[in-house]
């Protein structure tokens, strides 16, 4: 009782495949997620992730006679970790493709995805409807996981978001030629995609009627604060203008583009001119909290149910709304392979140390393909080194499923339950939008008026590392401030959060 009353006041639902949470006595509320608007575009696969090498006679529907189809035939051993092998029948079960199930008798393939939706097998992007991929997924088997190559939803965004895709002029090796993006004069996210092995980097933004410089990459690594801060690099790079509420809106920018290789460059771009309310979330369980139980919590466990109570409320207190919570079991091999996850430490070609890598980042956040609902993904693992969350981005790969910057990572059991709830809103602002108000060293990229910012003039003792003790007038008790302990947010802030095209 009082956990159902919780929920009611966080105003949110769980939803969990109805046999799965049957088996593990959850009483939880049961229901099929809603499956979003499918885009009518073809849009291309966000994943770098390798693709499935073909098992059996067949990879698609076209590779059999006619009448029959690519399927998993009844009662073949499907083994963990080991590619499906299909072959060319009947039907296996009578749901469609992008149909919900639970387990891949119900499918008509035989194979039902880990997002808990029925997969085709493909074996190229044009073996799959507008708005799907041929992507590297993981199918829901007996004993575990099995990877299999299918087609699977790119993007998943509420109706009132607009989504374009443009093809833009291909980049030759470390060029800064201008590219224009265009807008609808409304807050944009842009999404540019780089040929996998490339890496984009954005060095310049421009209002294009105006001539107004946003953001320029050289000034803010001297410290200079830009209106419209632009932070990452890789193949995928999202790019949300305007990341600052008291910049007007425009209808079309020029960029700068580096990249380290010469590739394509795609651009697929979200508009939307309300904010939104409601955030769903997909939440993944892979292994994170060892320290509650042996093995780690499965979907429906009453021990996470508070976190996800508290973290509801947070949200209520800012005039937002926590949705439904989708929740999924990542199970066998790839739970042990993916709960604990190795940071190693980024030189430069001096050797000096430059940044973090989290190994298996990108496999990770991949389990998110064949969703076939909105939301932010959030993967509770056990560890990842001395971190203990981390996003995809600023913001990140918000509404795209399946690449490496599609989720926020939590290591539940460094954190704490009691704890998670504050560290999971702060690592979901930065996904949804949010910098740092203050780094470790001082400095600050954030171009907020109403965030105080603790500079190195606090640094008490010399140590070049500013802790929350030496900021407390200073900004430490923003949720945004580098450590993560505080609980306050700021109007903009709140502003920036609500913009967020995932929201619905």
């Amino acid at each position: 009782m009082k956990r159902a009353a919780a929920r009611a006041r966080a105003g949110w639902r769980v939803l969990v495949p109805v046999l799965l949470s049957a088996a593990l006595g959850c009483s939880g509320e049961h229901a099929e997620p809603e499956p979003w608007p499918l885009p009518a575009l073809r849009l291309p696969s966000v994943s770098c992730l390798p693709p499935i090498e073909t098992a059996g006679e067949c990879a698609r529907d076209a590779d059999c006679p006619a009448g029959q189809r690519c399927a998993l035939e009844p009662g073949t051993d499907a083994r963990d970790r080991e590619p499906l092998a299909l072959g060319c029948g009947a039907a296996a079960g009578e749901r469609a493709a992008s149909e919900p199930c639970v387990q891949g008798t119900e499918c008509e393939s035989g194979v039902c995805g880990l997002g808990g939706a029925c997969l085709a097998p493909c074996l190229e992007d044009e073996d799959c409807p507008p708005g799907q991929a041929c992507q590297p997924l993981e199918a829901r088997i007996e004993a575990g996981l099995a990877p299999v190559q299918a087609c699977a939803r790119v993007a998943a965004f509420a109706p009132d978001v607009s989504l374009a895709l443009e093809t833009l002029e291909p980049l030759p090796e470390a060029a800064l030629s201008p590219r224009a993006l265009t807008a609808e004069g409304s807050v944009t996210a842009f999404f540019l995609l780089a040929e996998c092995g490339a890496s984009l980097r954005i060095t310049h933004v421009a209002e294009r009627a105006s001539g107004r410089v946003l953001f320029d990459l050289g000034s803010q690594l001297e410290g200079r604060i830009q209106p419209n801060p632009v932070i990452g690099e890789g193949a995928l790079l999202p790019v949300l203008i305007p990341n600052n509420p008291r910049l007007g809106l425009s209808t079309g920018y020029e960029v700068r583009v580096r990249s380290d290789a010469a590739t394509s460059l795609r651009v697929i771009r979200a508009a939307r001119s309300k904010p939104g309310k409601v955030l769903d979330l997909n939440l993944f369980y892979v292994g994170g909290g060892e320290s509650v139980q042996a093995g780690g919590l499965h979907p429906g466990d009453p021990a996470f149910a508070p976190v996800l109570a508290r973290l509801g409320e947070r949200y209520a207190e800012v005039g937002l709304s926590l949705g439904d919570v989708y929740e999924l079991d990542v199970t066998g091999a790839l739970r042990e392979e993916l709960a604990e996850l190795e940071v190693r430490s980024v030189t430069d070609d001096a050797g000096r140390v430059i940044g973090q890598e989290v190994v298996g980042l990108d496999r990770l956040f991949g389990l998110s393909a064949g969703l076939e609902r909105g939301g932010v993904n959030v993967f509770l693992v056990r560890g990842m080194g001395p971190l203990r969350g981390l996003a995809g981005g600023t913001p990140g790969a918000l509404g795209l499923h399946g690449s490496s910057l599609s989720g926020v990572a939590l290591a539940l059991d460094q954190v704490g339950l009691d704890a998670a709830d504050r560290a999971l809103f702060h690592e979901l602002g930065h996904q949804l939008g949010l910098f740092h108000t203050s780094e470790r060293d001082g400095s600050s990229i954030e171009p907020l008026r109403d965030t105080p910012i603790c500079g190195p003039d606090q640094d008490l003792d010399a140590n070049a590392v500013l802790r929350a003790a030496e900021c407390t007038e200073h900004g430490a008790d923003n949720l945004m401030f580098w450590e993560g302990e505080g609980d306050a947010l700021s109007a903009e802030q709140v502003a920036i959060l609500a913009r967020a095209l995932v929201l619905r």
